[in-house]
């Protein structure tokens, strides 16, 4: 009861990402979405499934838009997702189609972005949608991809990429 997980592509490897579901059950969110939230000690935290439609037609946008609102009053708010709007691995790169979400995300105020996906690690100084440096509202995102596959290597660090690691 302490596991909150967050979906990614290799989850989808079971058709419907049975494993990842079957496994988590609950803990998963509703209604096998693989997007929910909850609120712990002053923070607000959202995990998404960013392999599935996250476009702002989508069921999903809809949602954490409403999430967001309902939220709004919560001090700190963390997002929880898979692929990085911005990173500086040589895999994959930054995931353009996140950038919409991360608008969302920083109009509401969200501190910090925790995403996976390229086998790296790297911080980012708080940035706004389009990846330039905001200090006042920008969102802080870290890229954390370190948790069993081989390490990747940095192509060429992206604007405000502040800490990296590949070993």
């Amino acid at each position: 009861n302490r596991i909150f997980p967050t979906i990614g592509n290799h989850e989808y490897y079971t058709a419907g990402g049975e494993g990842y579901f079957g496994y988590f059950g609950a803990q998963a969110g509703p209604d096998r979405r693989g997007y929910y939230s909850f609120d712990y000690n002053g923070w607000h935290f959202i995990s998404l499934n960013s392999v599935v439609d996250i476009t702002p037609q989508s069921e999903q946008y809809r949602w954490l838009k409403s999430d967001l609102e309902t939220a709004k009053d919560i001090p700190c708010t963390i997002a929880l997702l898979h692929y990085p709007a911005f990173n500086s691995g040589a895999m994959y790169g930054s995931v353009l189609g996140m950038r919409p979400i991360f608008d969302v995300l920083q109009s509401a105020g969200v501190e910090m972005v925790l995403s996976g996906h390229e086998h790296i690690y790297e911080r980012f100084a708080p940035q706004d949608p389009s990846g330039g440096l905001d200090q006042g509202t920008g969102m802080r995102e870290f890229v954390v991809g370190t948790g069993g596959g081989p390490l990747y290597r940095i192509k060429a660090l992206r604007p405000n990429s502040r800490r990296h690691s590949t070993s």
